[in-house]
């Protein structure tokens, strides 16, 4: 039978905690689980920037329209109003999250795998690996296992650290530290010296112009000299084409 069986089966709800099921379905149902400044909590599944259409074999991926304006569009041009502060800023291009294969077990399922052959002739073999998840049938692991496959399937230039401050414009940056929120999407702008953004990476010359999501923020504050600094970690995966 394609089904497998519900979580309870190998997790049972006398030894196991919320933040237990909470990481199996965010394992599952691939997306960010957190809590929001108001305590409530908040979870963006797999379809929150875009609609993955499964075929049973086979699956599409339409992330949603973003067009960042104002405050969330942060570029190293010193006449942007949002420019960011550069000594700090760190840009990191490597293959950390590029999966070639991934290998998906639901709990008392057999493993449904994803292997991109032709991705592994330039990027190596790496495999990522979901074990114990709650899928409901083995198709819907398989369909994770393609998702997954399909976002990582080429590295992207990613921004490890890019912040923020007050002191920036007297100010003019202020909505951008206080208004962007875990989960936006921004457009981050690095053109460094004799780079061009001209086609696809990596065959694109050392520019970024693109979309990213808000991962994690890291806030300074210092009362005594009344600065304000927030670090952004910024990731591209979740809304590229």
């Amino acid at each position: 039978s394609d089904l497998v069986e519900p979580w309870y089966w190998d997790t049972p709800t006398t030894t196991t905690t919320a933040l237990d099921l909470i990481g199996e379905i965010t394992d599952s149902d691939i997306g960010n689980f957190y809590q929001k400044p108001d305590g409530t909590l908040n979870f963006h599944n797999q379809e929150f920037y875009g609609a993955w259409s499964w075929g049973g074999s086979s699956g599409t991926w339409s992330p949603n329209y973003y067009a960042p304006t104002g405050d969330h569009v942060w570029s190293d041009d010193a006449t942007s109003t949002y420019n960011y502060f550069g000594p700090s800023t760190q840009v990191v291009r490597d293959d950390a999250d590029t999966w070639t294969m991934v290998e998906i077990t639901p709990q008392a399922g057999t493993m449904e795998t994803y292997e991109n052959v032709s991705a592994e002739e330039r990027y190596g073999f790496s495999v990522l690996t979901k074990s114990s998840t709650v899928h409901p049938t083995l198709n819907a692991a398989l369909s994770t296992a393609h998702f997954l496959g399909h976002l990582f399937r080429s590295p992207l230039p990613r921004v490890q650290a890019v912040e923020l401050r007050t002191e920036i414009g007297n100010g003019a940056c202020n909505t951008a530290l206080f208004g962007t929120k875990l989960g936006d999407v921004v457009k981050f702008i690095r053109t460094m010296p004799n780079a061009s953004t001209s086609g696809a990476y990596p065959a694109q010359r050392g520019g970024i112009n693109t979309n990213m999501v808000v991962e994690s923020r890291a806030i300074d504050f210092d009362a005594e000299r009344g600065s304000y600094h927030c670090t952004y970690t910024l990731d591209p995966y979740p809304v590229r084409s």
